[in-house]
């Protein structure tokens, strides 16, 4: 058990070595040092120098015998470095091929971590420790037939990539020895081109059977990939690998060779004359093809979509203008002259939305090359206007259960707008409103008085030209007469009072009032407040907006005036409590401020007039004391009144 433990101690202690080793030794990678890469590459025979980066793709330590932890090498200092960038696919391949028997091994990173290369994570890394002296094998990389992400042998397993993604590439040679070897690319991931200017084209005659390429045409696009750099061209590989026989001059004359490409090789060194990579570029002569009619195609009518549009699938008319006889001859389609002019293509031809008359320009493109006919074709849409009703206004009738409403209320008039010497109408009435059919009216009207709610179409058809029919669903809603409650949200004699309208059970939407005052409409959880409402009856109007129905109710706010002036001029010359008018028994006492009883008054009298005796009293604070039988109802639902008291102040003015 002893000998256990001490392993796992071990192992525990050379873990955290190997942690704290990552940690200490980070490196920061700079990606310019890595050579950008889409195609395949031929690297020449070349020393390559020490680059002082420890690359560690399998890691710094693997489990040895025993159970424990042992260091394993780098790669080796001499290294090359490349860099890919995935478009689109998912998978990623590469083969190495050494020109001579070198042991090569490899190092890749998907989407490395710039800043430390060993804390890119161990899912995306591979590498290869294979002794191709023992097996034979010199070639190594990654394989969709391979396993393991670091075996020992040559090949590792593909990268699963997506758009985006980048993977780096080292390369390493175990000694400094002059050696060249080849970069194959595979998988099925388009990769996204930084050295660019692998395929130039020129578009030709029939009659043509060679041109002349200019550098200007090409050296552009290689510059910007390589702006310090010295370029030269060469016919032979081998030539732009070690630099010998006559350069290419230009401008360079290439013939037809049916379409095939010219091959040429230029050769990229560093400002002292360091080879740094060697470019493989095809040269394309390509006919430009041809349209198969100039003549303008018109198109059969067919049905707009009652707006002067319809969808035209332009792609079922390529047949017409080009030939099966070439996979990459395909119809390009502009919108129309002024589109064409400036390149702008139509960029979904198969469900195009065109315009009656409009004249679409179609020209032959070879999609490999680019090159474009000569001469255009055009197609010119024809449609048929369709019907275009409008019933998109909601319908709504008042049921009318007591039978006291206008017929203009219980029914509506659907009207298409559409005569009958030009249309036919099918209407058709849908319960429940979403059953798929439903029953015909037994009447071909354009315009249907209704007088039952629910889902109804209309099917609309030209009586001439092409069949075209216009389908529109509607629905008829039945609103109902308000039905609310009310009642005061401030206790008696408060001065701030209002009044909540709830429980609006009816169907439909409807305003509210008080009085005369401005109507408003209820909130989203159907009730309303009005605030602001002095002492007294009051009358809360509620209606239909669609007209069918009006209820009021009558509520009463107890309160009382602040104060009172009785000059004799009509306003304010007497005060007494509202809202006890139909209490007989209330009596209010009203006292001075030393709290003499000076009168006693009911509410359903006038109230006190500011004497006591036949005399003015005088400008004053004076206080009352109300008694009455309030009525209440418990929680059964019964009525009972209760003795209740109420005191207050009040002030008469003179």
């Amino acid at each position: 058990m002893l000998s256990s433990l001490l392993k796992y101690i071990l192992i525990f202690v050379l873990w955290g070595f190997y942690v704290g080793f990552q940690q200490v030794n980070a490196q920061d990678f700079p990606k310019e040092l890595a050579t950008p890469i889409c195609t395949d590459q031929i690297i020449p025979p070349n020393v390559p120098e020490s680059t002082e980066y420890e690359i560690y793709p399998c890691g710094s330590f693997y489990f040895g015998g025993f159970g424990g932890l042992s260091p394993r090498p780098p790669l080796s200092p001499y290294i090359d470095f490349y860099y890919v960038v995935i478009e689109s696919g998912g998978t990623f391949t590469f083969v190495i091929t050494p020109d001579e028997e070198i042991d090569y091994d490899f190092g890749a990173f998907k989407n490395p971590n710039w800043e430390d290369l060993k804390l890119t994570s161990i899912l995306r890394k591979r590498g290869s420790e294979s002794s191709p002296f023992v097996t034979g094998e010199f070639s190594t990389g990654l394989a969709l037939y391979a396993e393991g992400r670091c075996d020992v042998g040559a090949m590792a397993r593909y990268f699963d990539v997506e758009p985006g993604d980048e993977i780096l590439i080292a390369i390493d040679r175990m000694e400094p020895i002059e050696s060249g070897y080849t970069i194959e690319l595979g998988g099925d991931a388009v990769l996204e081109c930084k050295i660019v200017g692998d395929d130039y084209f020129i578009c030709i005659e029939d009659d043509e059977v060679s041109a002349d390429f200019f550098s200007e045409e090409i050296m552009p696009d290689i510059i910007e990939d390589f702006p310090d750099a010295n370029f030269s061209f060469y016919e032979v590989l081998d030539d732009a690998i070690y630099a010998t026989g006559t350069p290419i001059t230009f401008p360079y004359t290439v013939n037809y060779n049916e379409g095939e490409g010219t091959e040429i090789y230029g050769r990229v060194e560093d400002d002292v004359g360091n080879l740094i990579i060697v470019l493989r570029l095809n040269f394309y002569l390509s006919k430009k093809p041809k349209i198969l009619s100039s003549e303008t195609l018109n198109l059969d009518p067919i049905c707009d979509d009652s707006n002067g549009k319809a969808i035209v699938y332009l792609n079922r008319y390529e047949e017409d203008f080009i030939t099966d006889e070439n996979d990459t001859i395909r119809a390009r389609f502009y919108p129309n002259e002024e589109a064409y002019e400036n390149g702008d293509f139509i960029e979904s031809p198969d469900t195009y939305e065109a315009e009656n008359n409009q004249v679409i320009i179609v020209e032959a493109v070879n999609t490999f090359s680019g090159c474009t006919s000569d001469e255009i074709g055009r197609i010119k849409v024809n449609l048929e206007e369709s019907p275009n009703a409008d019933l998109s206004d909601g319908y709504i009738i008042c049921s009318d259960p007591k039978g006291v409403l206008d017929d203009s209320l219980t029914s509506v008039l659907i009207e298409t707008g559409l005569s009958e010497e030009d249309y036919d109408f099918t209407w058709i009435y849908r319960d429940p409103p979403w059953a798929y059919v439903g029953d015909t009216l037994a009447t071909a009207v354009p315009n249907l008085l209704i007088d039952t709610p629910g889902s109804y179409s209309v099917t609309i058809t030209n009586k001439e030209g092409i069949f075209c029919e216009q389908n529109i669903t509607f629905t008829i809603d039945e609103w109902d007469p308000p039905d609310f409650k009310i009642k005061s949200i401030s206790q008696p004699f408060e001065k701030e009072n209002g009044i909540l309208v709830y429980d609006i059970n009816a169907y439909g939407a409807f305003v509210f009032k008080v009085d005369d005052g401005d109507w408003q409409s209820p909130q989203a959880d159907r009730q309303l407040i009005f605030e602001n409402i002095e002492p007294g009856t009051h009358l809360v109007y509620g209606k239909s907006v669609a007209g069918c129905g009006e209820l009021i109710l009558p509520i009463t706010i107890l309160g009382y005036p602040d104060f009172f002036t009785p000059n004799a001029d009509g306003i304010n010359d007497t005060w007494n409590v509202t809202g006890l008018e139909d209490l007989s028994d209330a009596i209010i006492s009203i006292f001075d401020r030393y709290g003499k009883l000076l009168t006693q008054i009911r509410p359903d009298r006038e109230g006190w007039d500011g004497t006591f005796h036949g005399k003015n009293m005088p400008s004053n604070d004076y206080w009352f004391k109300i008694e009455f039988k309030e009525t209440l109802i418990d929680q059964e639902g019964f009525k009972f009144k209760q003795p209740t008291v109420h005191t207050g102040h009040f002030t008469l003015k003179r």
